[in-house]
């Protein structure tokens, strides 16, 4: 016989006994008589082997910003004043034009004495954000470039194309639209009021943790010249 390999009925117990132990099933010992996996096991025995964990590939973060479109804006000349085209007007009283129902106080005070003049045509993309985040990772995202400022002018335009809420590149069913002014130092968000019957427009800090974007809404920037 030689050193043909032959199994006791001993050794069979205590390899039964050992496979039970260690929650083997049939289906695991089948596996193991396959091919040469029990020679890779005596190696791993002998010291001749190691075993390693498979390396799994993580999985990509999820997506925080998704791109939905873009919009060309025209030169827009003359001069803009921030007061006097931020004017509130809705109801019955309404006046043809930009209805605006809400203008946070904030705004006026940070805005009220901006004048603008030419702005020259640009290209804003628009993104849709897909869950809630802060205003310094939106712009973090963005690329935190100067240059994706959008003038107030060019916001009011935005909202002078769709003056009665109507659909159109700015949401209008009360998620914000937000945009980033000159320096990207605060952060301006215009959503429509349904119940109001016109535009709601506030401002705040874009480090400001308290006022956060929410999941759906849209962030506009310009891209490059």
């Amino acid at each position: 016989m030689g050193d043909e390999f032959v199994l006791s009925v001993g050794q069979a117990h205590e390899l039964e006994h050992a496979f039970r132990r260690n929650g083997w099933n049939a289906s695991d010992v089948k596996v193991l008589s396959i091919g040469k996996n029990l020679t890779q096991v005596r190696e791993f025995i002998l010291g001749r082997a190691e075993i390693k964990p498979q390396e799994t590939i993580p999985e990509p973060p999820p997506l925080f910003l998704e791109p939905v479109g873009t919009i060309t804006i025209p030169a827009l000349a003359g001069r803009f004043s921030a007061r006097e085209k931020f004017v509130l007007n809705y109801g019955r009283k309404a006046k043809w034009g930009v209805r605006i129902a809400y203008l946070g106080g904030d705004f006026q005070n940070r805005f009220g004495n901006t004048v603008e003049e030419l702005t020259a045509e640009a290209v804003v993309s628009y993104v849709q954000l897909m869950y809630e985040g802060f205003h310094d990772s939106i712009l973090a995202s963005l690329g935190n470039r100067s240059d994706l400022a959008v003038f107030l002018r060019q916001i009011y335009w935005l909202m002078g194309e769709q003056p009665n809420g109507e659909s159109g590149t700015l949401l209008a069913d009360g998620q914000k639209n937000i945009f980033y002014t000159l320096g990207l130092i605060r952060a301006v968000a215009v959503s429509w009021g349904a119940c109001d019957g016109g535009w709601k427009v506030r401002t705040c800090l874009a480090t400001d943790w308290h006022d956060r974007p929410d999941r759906g809404d849209q962030v506009f920037s310009r891209n490059p010249a």
